[in-house]
């Protein structure tokens, strides 16, 4: 996992979201940072590793504009 470039993409979702670049809006940002909240420092954690997988993945599911951070797991 990629955890620098999944975060600085989340983060950039999180802005257009607010910024109503995208059609989620507020609500699309929270779910970004849900699903973001236990990003690991680093790739040693498998527990956090393992659990901001599959909600990145969720998340990918329920939003398109989130598919590209698959590309960072």
């Amino acid at each position: 996992m990629n955890t620098n470039a999944l975060s600085k993409e989340g983060f950039t979702l999180i802005r257009n979201a607010l910024e109503v670049r995208n059609s989620g809006g507020q609500q699309l940002a929270i779910d970004i940072a849900e699903a973001l909240h236990n990003l690991p420092d680093d790739n040693s954690n498998t527990f956090l590793i393992d659990m901001t997988e599959e909600r990145v993945k969720e998340l990918a599911s329920k939003y398109s504009e989130c598919e590209k951070l698959l590309a960072y797991l």
